[in-house]
């Protein structure tokens, strides 16, 4: 088949890590493991300065980032028809991911 290394259908990544830790005076033992995967998952990073912190007009002492907030909202499947409810809204991170996904907010 053809290859095309601009838009591939799927992404593998190599791995490998050397450990070679404490051995009380002894030559060093390298613990060699190597790690072959396929990518199942990406993430948007454009998104994250549109909705930081520093683009907010009101902080409070416990504002949640916004990259955590996207996890959180990706974590708990907030798409549209879905309802996230947040009684504590504090500064409203964790609403502001999850609508924009599309849930509705409350």
């Amino acid at each position: 088949g053809q290859v095309n290394l601009k838009s591939p259908d799927h992404k593998f990544c190599l791995l490998e890590t050397a450990d070679y830790g404490l051995n009380n005076g002894l030559p060093p033992i390298a613990q060699r493991r190597i790690f072959f995967g396929r990518e199942v998952g990406g993430a948007d990073r454009k998104l994250i300065p549109t909705y930081q912190l520093k683009s907010r007009t009101y902080l409070g002492p416990t504002a949640m980032d916004a990259e955590m907030a996207f996890l959180m909202a990706n974590q708990a499947l907030a798409t549209s028809g879905k309802l996230v409810f947040d009684p504590f809204v504090g500064t409203g991170s964790i609403l502001v991911g999850a609508a924009h996904f599309g849930a509705m907010t409350m």
